[in-house]
């Protein structure tokens, strides 16, 4: 069982996609991956992505998801601000989420 699992991930590392905050909040919108899924309610452009609904997305995509570009909010306050959008962190911090 765990060959095959090792066989699975290692096929997936070919594959690895990026995608920044904003990618998966409109990627949620789209594929209907709520804030509140009682509600229907659609994440607002600066939430943050609670890990069930990272989870969701994980799943549904299917790859080695690079999660990057977090709003600054969110992250610690030592992590360095992007020049281009200071309410955003660095790329250099990201999260790797794997189906």
């Amino acid at each position: 069982m765990l060959h095959v699992r090792i066989q699975k991930l290692l096929e997936m590392t070919k594959n690895i996609q990026v995608l920044t905050h904003q990618d998966v909040i409109k990627y949620c919108r789209e594929h209907e991956i709520y804030k509140d899924p009682e509600m229907k309610m659609h994440f607002e452009d600066r939430d943050d992505i609670p890990e069930a609904q990272e989870r969701a997305l994980i799943n549904r995509i299917g790859k080695i998801v690079f999660l990057v570009k977090f709003q600054r909010k969110h992250k610690s306050f030592y992590m360095k601000a992007d020049p281009l959008d200071p309410s955003y962190v660095l790329v250099c911090v990201c999260d790797v989420e794997v189906p």
